[in-house]
């Protein structure tokens, strides 16, 4: 028989006990910094992005302003043309108008008024 046999087993049961915490110390050490890699990864990915799509919507702002302005510039080469318009066919209206009136006065058979 083997002397301190008890021993020498308890030593070996003691030096796994050891070996697996320290395993399982390891282990979780690495998966933390997995996840703190991971983390770290997706958050510089968001922050590029936010900050391509930053500069993308002010390039949006630029134009939307340039659009605008092309419509507000339209609409005043418009508005002469219109103002134009309704001053050259202010007499066919009135024309329309006092014709109008007088239809109005034979219906209704009251003498005309200048």
């Amino acid at each position: 028989m083997i002397p301190n046999h008890d021993l020498i087993l308890l030593s070996l049961l003691h030096a796994s006990f050891i070996s697996c915490v320290l395993l399982l110390v390891t282990f979780v050490v690495l998966i933390c910094l997995l996840l703190a890699f991971c983390i770290m990864l997706l958050l510089i990915a968001f922050l590029d992005i936010y900050d391509a799509l930053l500069f993308f919507s002010w390039y949006v702002a630029d134009v939307k302003s340039n659009i605008e302005l092309a419509f507000v510039v339209t609409l005043f080469s418009f508005m002469r043309f219109f103002v134009h318009m309704s001053l050259a066919s202010k007499p066919i209206w009135e024309g329309i108008t006092v014709k109008v009136r007088v239809k109005m006065q034979q219906l209704r058979g009251q003498p005309e008024l200048h």
